[in-house]
């Protein structure tokens, strides 16, 4: 027996006493739900049991797509966009995939909400972002950046959504890739 391992969503990067609703569709299959941030020590998650198995079987849920308030797009050549007029509020966002495919670290893209405090370091944090370094997604995150939720790297023409509140301040849409600033996929946003 043949096995491949194909990525197919999940959430982005949630923040201590944050909660993060993500909706993906699962097609019937054998699934592995897992948590690749690393502890302190460098050792990831998965190695102390954050792994679990998730059977999807051919029972339709019955459950529809939410409808989302802002749309969002990601692409290897495009960056991530989104509509500029963010407001305050709850909002349901969808992460349309256009395409997928390796970066430098091996893995695809996806996109994280992080809300940016004053003493945000954004050098800091794409270099963070970026796990196949030592110190990449290595706990703790860093200071001033809280994440609120997102999609995880899913297949091209796939779409995931995410719930999450923003109030004033400065945010970030990111992805965890290697120079994701000059990628286009670290987008800085203030709401007012």
């Amino acid at each position: 027996m043949v096995f491949s391992v194909v990525f197919c969503g999940g959430s982005g990067l949630i923040g201590p006493n944050n909660t993060s609703i993500t909706t993906i569709k699962l097609d019937p299959g054998y699934y592995i739900m897992e948590c690749y941030v690393k502890m302190p020590n460098g050792k990831f998650h998965t190695l102390m049991g954050m792994a679990k198995p998730i059977i999807v079987t051919q029972e339709d849920s019955g459950n529809l797509p939410p409808i989302p308030d802002i749309e969002i797009t990601i692409s290897k050549n495009e960056g991530i966009k989104y509509s500029e007029n963010l407001t305050s509020g709850t909002h349901i966002f969808s992460v349309n995939f256009i395409d997928q495919g390796p970066h430098e670290h091996f893995i695809g893209h996806d996109v994280n909400l992080v809300k940016l405090d004053a003493i945000a370091d954004l050098d800091n944090l794409e270099a963070w972002m970026n796990w196949s370094t030592p110190f990449g997604l290595k706990t703790p995150v860093p200071e001033g950046a809280t994440f609120l939720g997102g999609v995880n790297e899913s297949l091209a023409g796939s779409t995931g959504y995410f719930k999450a509140t923003l109030t004033s301040g400065n945010y970030a849409f990111i992805s965890e890739v290697p120079n994701s600033k000059s990628k286009g996929m670290f987008k800085t946003f203030t709401i007012k």
